[in-house]
């Protein structure tokens, strides 16, 4: 029992340290301001604010409940006097924001009037501001839904008029006229695009200016809002023209400028559309078009690519085929060369055996005849194994017959190897006493039977 009691007891004492951490707390003392975006030089103002707040685990304050601040300076003969009063919720500004702003400066007086309605720290719901300066009001309108600028939209100040419309989507939408001292602007957007634009003189009625959607651009905006309305996605490919959203700078800009004079940027916490130096809202919207590459002309593209990419891939393997043709025959022309130049040596070497072949064979054949020699008193030379001898004669004039009417060395060569086996042959059958060659020699009428007796037999 008394286990189930302390347990129950530390319970209820967690429970209270998270409640107790919950706590909801107020503050109300000095509180300065900083918006130096602004061109009211709020950072100098003296002021007091009250808040409630409660901390979270590392001690940060989360806003929540009422909050206003009222606050002053004065210097050079110029006051300026600030309130603001508005509501936190989570720490996000949530519900109607007021702001007042009231200068002096030496008797001319103005006073503006802010007011900025949030949901859970985004614009939502009107925003206005109402100036007065020497009698004369200026007025600046918007709505918002959810960060988006809806609906009506109006400005309203010295020499200038606004007036126009953004449809849910914070496009552009219907007629915007801005008026300028006597010149009025005439802008037509269709959901974002702009349709028409004219320029007049408010005295005359006198166009100073006209300028009208390209007929192409026209025809393919009401395709792409056809297509898109049907869920056709793959339709606006085959366009020649892409939407691109943007914001119109001239709207966008004169809003942004006002609101952070007048609604203080981020001199607070708590306005999720003011991030960083300015607001960011989806407003003013335009749709612009940009060329784009429609699906046939990317198929086109593609194809010539396709067929270009093959021409270079034909070129490149005739190149190849070419290169590898030239290599071919570098190389054929090298081993020629090589064949040749063996072949002049072997030339070379074989004409020389030759000459020492025949040499030889006279040496052998042709001796001196010591008797005719002596009768004469010069040498007489006397042929041995003369059938033999005038065989070999017959046969290897007829090689060098041949040798002498043949252009190509290798043919040449095969020549002088049969005279030299020739003469090879002849030496052997010089110390062979072979009569019935020697009368079968005798009985050969030409080169090629005596071929046939001393080489082939």
């Amino acid at each position: 029992m008394k286990t189930k009691l302390l347990s129950i007891a530390l319970s209820v004492f967690a429970f209270t340290q998270i409640a107790n951490g919950q706590t909801l707390k107020s503050y109300s003392g000095n509180y300065g301001l900083k918006c130096h975006e602004a061109e009211v030089p709020y950072h100098m103002l003296t002021g007091k604010a009250t808040y409630g707040y409660y901390e979270n685990d590392d001690y940060k304050r989360i806003r929540k409940g009422k909050f206003t601040y009222a606050g002053k300076v004065a210097n050079n003969g110029v006051t300026i006097n600030l309130s603001i009063n508005g509501n936190y919720s989570n720490n996000l500004k949530n519900g109607l924001w007021k702001s007042v702003l009231n200068i002096n400066n030496r008797g001319e007086t103005i006073k503006t009037t802010c007011l900025a309605n949030y949901s859970k720290g985004n614009p939502n719901g009107a925003w206005r501001i109402d100036a007065y300066s020497n009698g004369k009001k200026e007025t600046i309108q918007l709505n918002f839904t959810n960060n988006v600028v809806t609906g009506a939209f109006s400005l309203k100040m010295s020499g200038v008029s606004l007036n126009g419309k953004s449809n849910s989507e914070g496009y552009l939408d219907g007629i915007i006229k801005l008026i300028e001292g006597n010149t009025e602007m005439i802008m037509t957007y269709d959901h974002g695009f702009l349709v028409k634009y004219i320029v007049r003189n408010t005295q005359t009625g006198d166009i100073q200016k006209k300028i009208e959607a390209d007929p192409e651009q026209l025809a393919t905006y009401a395709k792409i809002k056809e297509y898109t309305a049907a869920g056709n996605t793959e339709a606006l490919l085959d366009l020649p023209f892409k939407v691109r959203s943007d914001a119109n700078p001239g709207l966008y800009e004169p809003f942004n400028k006002h609101f952070t004079n007048t609604n203080l940027g981020d001199a607070l916490p708590g306005d999720l559309s003011y991030p960083k130096n300015k607001y960011e809202w989806s407003a003013f919207r335009i749709k612009l078009l940009d060329k784009q590459e429609t699906r046939a002309e990317r198929l086109e593209r593609e194809r010539l690519a396709k067929l270009e990419a093959e021409r270079k891939e034909k070129e490149r393997l005739e190149k190849e085929r070419k290169e590898k043709e030239r290599l071919a025959r570098i190389e054929a022309e090298r081993i020629a060369k090589e064949k040749r130049n063996k072949a002049i040596a072997q030339n070379k070497k074989l004409m020389a055996e030759l000459g020492k072949n025949r040499k030889a064979i006279e040496s052998r054949f042709r001796v001196i005849d010591p008797i005719a020699t002596s009768a004469m008193g010069s040498n007489v030379y006397k042929t041995k194994r003369k059938a033999l001898y005038e065989a070999y004669k017959t046969l290897l004039d007829h090689y060098l017959d041949q040798l002498k009417n043949t252009k190509e060395i290798e043919d040449q060569n095969a020549i002088l190897i049969k005279a030299n086996k020739l003469n090879t042959r002849t030496i052997e059958l010089f110390d062979q006493k072979n009569k019935d060659l020697e009368k079968a020699l005798k009985k050969a009428d030409s080169a090629q039977e005596i071929e046939k007796l001393l080489i082939t037999s």
